[in-house]
């Protein structure tokens, strides 16, 4: 028995190494998944709140309310410029109203693409967009002379082209170009912080369940090594119980011959006295 419970300890010891090895293995991965999801969550905060200051105003801005493709952020911003600071609340003292459809043909020059199929906006904005087309920088100076009233053209890049002859080359971003690029890369840190809590749940279930390997093996090295302690004891008594039976039995041996001894010695005197006797 105490040769068993030896052998279940040591078997119960290999188990918790390896269990307590494979939670350290994946405590790692937790820590690197938990770093990243802290690095995005500061990041989409530090942007957030430079987007969206506390108090910015009662008119949110009709910036906030576009989604445009990445990389046609300053194309959108050549074609509007400041006028997407205007926010879409009709109580503000300026800002955008929604007009409907033109009632006359607003088509774009051959050769441009509508700048609204690269951009998501509240309908205020439909025909500023209907009558902005997307050129190469190429194209902008060939095509401006076809532009109708009201008519512009615009480059991914940022150059401008209107109708009435003005023009703006893309040289330098501006403040609404960067807002738009920044909220594009808020959506993009958003998704990819989703993504990373993902990760980190994923990772955080395989380190749950290595460390519930780990203390159970812990737990069981504990009861194995008591089963040891109780064999080794009850081992130690049989062995305190077999000397002292050994001792009892050379204790009796010992008496057994002294009472062979001294049967010997009777049955020769009496065998003397009875020599005597017949003498």
């Amino acid at each position: 028995v105490s040769e068993s419970a030896r052998a279940a300890a040591a078997t119960a010891r290999t188990v918790r190494s390896d269990a307590e090895a494979a939670e350290v293995v994946a405590r790692d991965p937790l820590e690197v998944a938990e770093r990243e999801v802290q690095r995005l969550s500061a990041e989409v905060k530090a942007l957030g709140d430079l987007l969206h200051p506390e108090g910015e105003g009662l008119f949110p801005p009709l910036v906030d309310a576009v989604d445009v493709q990445s990389g046609y952020e300053a194309a959108l911003a050549a074609a509007l410029g400041e006028d997407l600071q205007a926010p879409l609340d009709d109580s503000s003292p300026h800002h955008w109203r929604d007009l409907g459809a033109f009632e006359f043909d607003a088509s774009l020059p051959e050769g441009s693409k509508p700048l609204s199929n690269f951009v998501q906006a509240p309908s205020a904005l439909a025909r500023r967009l209907a009558m902005t087309g997307l050129v190469f920088p190429d194209q902008g100076a060939v095509l401006q002379k076809q532009l109708k009233p009201g008519q512009a053209l615009v480059s991914a890049r940022g150059d401008l082209w209107r109708w009435d002859g003005f023009i703006a080359s893309a040289d330098a971003p501006s403040p609404s170009a960067i807002r738009l690029a920044q909220r594009n890369r808020l959506t993009q840190l958003e998704s990819e912080a989703a993504a990373a809590r993902e990760i980190r749940a994923a990772r955080f279930a395989e380190y749950s369940a290595a460390r519930d390997a780990a203390n159970a093996a812990r737990e069981a090295v504990r009861a194995a090594e008591g089963d040891e302690r109780r064999a080794e004891q009850a081992l130690i008594a049989s062995q305190d119980l077999a000397a002292r039976a050994a001792r009892a039995a050379a204790e009796r041996a010992s008496q057994l011959a002294s009472l062979e001894a001294e049967i010997r010695r009777l049955t020769q005197s009496v065998e003397a006295a009875e020599e005597s006797h017949r003498q």
